[in-house]
């Protein structure tokens, strides 16, 4: 806030213009702000006025896990028209991974828990898990999602599904991955770049 009234006892012309022409810009922004502010408040209400009752259940759909099943379901429906590619090892392996996919997303949430942190998307963390299984992955359980949308779709040996699970990975980097990577480098900035330099995003060490 400039308090002009207060100061120009003493100063000389120059002084004078030159706080008169800071006032007009100041005040012209404020101006500026303000209409853009009753803009901005006008489109929030029109857009509030648009939402339909099916946006916060739509909200509370976007997670992981309803992206999994409808994966899943998707390669269901493509394992009717897929030719028989994989047979009995296709199921044997199969029936591996999904048990593996099961094993590790247990063992990762029970990590978190351990550590008192949560384990629901675009919530900020209250602590960095890095030992156990996020020592081999920064993402073990997006991991074992990927594992068990692969193993059933070799379970159902549905070779036309095989394009879903890149399609899944890319999902849930871009809808999931990146904002907790976020969330995490500001709640602990150099620890999480530390971790993020020996582990990678999905699986091995550097």
């Amino acid at each position: 806030m400039l308090h002009l009234g207060a100061s120009q006892d003493g100063a000389g012309p120059r002084e004078t213009v030159a706080r008169s022409a800071m006032a007009r810009k100041a005040a012209a922004l404020t101006v500026t702000v303000g209409r853009k502010a009753c803009a901005g408040t006008g489109a929030l209400s029109r857009s509030r006025a648009k939402e339909t009752p099916l946006r916060p259940i739509l909200a509370v759909l976007d997670v992981p896990p309803v992206w999994l099943a409808l994966h899943l379901a998707a390669a269901w429906l493509l394992s009717l028209v897929s030719p028989v590619v994989f047979g009995g090892l296709g199921n044997l392996s199969g029936i591996g991974l999904i048990g593996i996919g099961v094993l590790v997303t247990l063992g990762a949430a029970a990590q978190m828990a351990l550590a008192r942190t949560t384990v629901i998307p675009r919530r900020d963390p209250s602590s960095l898990v890095t030992w156990g299984l996020f020592n081999w992955s920064r993402n073990p359980i997006y991991l074992s999602d990927v594992v068990i949308l692969t193993g059933a779709i070799l379970w159902l040996d549905a070779v036309l599904a095989l394009p879903l699970v890149v399609g899944f990975v890319w999902l849930i980097q871009t809808r999931f991955i990146t904002d907790e990577e976020a969330r995490l480098t500001l709640a602990f900035g150099p620890e999480f770049d530390l971790w993020a330099a020996r582990t990678r995003r999905w699986v091995g060490r550097r």
